[in-house]
């Protein structure tokens, strides 16, 4: 994503894994920054990524559950939901979509990549078995249909919510928060 805003932009990605969302961002913004987050077991791997990558001076990491570290309200142009609300059930992943909302400023976007299905169940075989698998390795696991994402986006205060897919079998939900009214009216 490139941004170009006077300002460089500032990420957060949460559940971040070996960083693979935030150094895209690094990577395309010369000036960008980056919060990366992810349990203290894991937040080396993306230390070691950011660090090849030499990119370190430009991300701060922070570890701990995403659902307990302190996250600053409005401070964010982009938050980052990568393949992590498949293990959070439903009650879980909606309270990481309010916290997307709140950290970022108006006119922020929040993406949330994972493998969904259809309402149905029947169709999207590869999501279908990673349903499977969470239900199977995690406490609440499970995967969500394209409906109940857009729902929770947009019921959380979401605009202009949409999906991509960017490779196959994956779907990126991108929302936006609105802007203030001061923000609409320059």
């Amino acid at each position: 994503l490139r941004y170009s805003a006077l300002r460089a932009p500032r990420a957060l990605d949460l559940g971040a894994g070996g960083a693979p969302w935030a150094i895209a961002v690094l990577d395309a913004n010369d000036g960008a920054t980056a919060v990366v987050n992810d349990l203290p077991t894991v937040i080396d791997v993306a230390r070691r990524n950011v660090a090849d990558r030499e990119l370190t001076e430009r991300v701060e990491f922070r570890p701990g559950s995403f659902h307990d570290i302190d996250i600053e309200p409005d401070a964010f142009d982009l938050v980052v939901l990568g393949h992590v609300c498949r293990t959070e059930g439903e009650e879980r992943t909606r309270s990481l979509i309010d916290r997307a909302f709140a950290a970022l400023r108006p006119g922020g976007r929040v993406l949330i990549g994972d493998y969904f299905v259809d309402d149905q169940r029947s169709l999207a075989s590869h999501a279908l078995m990673m349903g499977v698998t969470m239900m199977a390795s995690t406490r609440r696991g499970a995967t969500f249909t394209h409906d109940q994402v857009a729902s929770w986006l947009r019921e959380a205060g979401f605009e202009a919510v949409r999906s991509i897919e960017p490779i196959g079998f994956q779907t990126v939900f991108v929302g936006a928060r609105p802007p203030t009214k001061e923000d609409s009216t320059r």
